[in-house]
């Protein structure tokens, strides 16, 4: 059996890490999240969900192609 990891999870795996250990400064990271942090989340907290969802929401197997 084959247990490796697909190159694709890999990849969001390692998207997902460097949106969580990355620093971003508090004024960038309001200005990517906007008006849609959480009234309790951190400004940085947010903006790596906000990564992270762009992330996913670009990936092939989201996209609907005809």
């Amino acid at each position: 059996m084959d247990f490796s990891i697909p190159s694709e999870i890999q990849a969001m795996r390692d998207t997902i890490l460097d949106f969580v250990t990355t620093r971003i400064e508090p004024k960038e990271a309001e200005k990517l999240v906007g008006a849609f942090k959480p009234a309790k989340a951190k400004a940085a907290d947010a903006a790596a969900w906000v990564g992270v969802a762009r992330a996913i929401l670009n990936l092939d197997e989201f996209v609907t192609r005809d």
